[in-house]
């Protein structure tokens, strides 16, 4: 993950293959400041579960040292363009089996100096699970949440985010 992590660059990130099952989406993005201006060169890290709910090819979570959030299988590094922008193609990840979690993507900025490290998580607001109190709870928790855009094959469905970094 290091050396993907040292080599990621602001070109799109494909983070699942053609042939893994599921909606195929792309997620744009952007990191902005609390004053709104773009913040460029910046590194983000992103991993989610398949169209199963499941983040290990054979199981629905990876034990061990940082489990699902260093082990994921679909999960990648983008650095952020001129314009604080990155984006992500992959497949609409499903929320846990046997629990009413909504779907979503882990997202990740550390290290950035002038601005605290931010974790938050990318809602679909089409998921039927995103309702009542979990999606009280998801604002409450400022986890960001987009409605499905228009968008061209191959992919089915686009969300865009703009995550607001906090200056140290």
């Amino acid at each position: 993950r290091e050396l993907i992590k040292k080599h990621c660059t602001s070109e799109p990130v494909k983070i699942a293959t053609d042939s893994e099952p599921g909606k195929k989406i792309k997620v744009l993005a952007s990191l902005k400041d609390e004053d709104g201006k773009s913040i460029a060169g910046a590194v983000v890290y992103f991993y989610q579960t398949d169209a199963k709910g499941w983040y290990a090819a054979n199981q629905p979570h990876v034990g061990g040292n940082s489990g699902d959030q260093r082990h994921a299988r679909i999960f990648g590094y983008a650095k952020t363009d001129a314009a604080g922008k990155f984006e992500i193609h992959s497949v609409k990840p499903s929320g846990y089996p046997k629990s009413d979690l909504p779907a979503h993507i882990h997202v990740e900025v550390h290290d950035l100096a002038g601005f605290q490290a931010m974790i938050t998580e990318f809602l679909f607001d089409d998921d039927e699970r995103l309702v009542g109190s979990i999606r009280t709870n998801a604002e409450r928790d400022r986890f960001m949440i987009a409605k499905p855009e228009k968008t061209n094959p191959p992919f089915q469905q686009q969300f865009s985010y703009t995550i607001t970094l906090q200056k140290n």
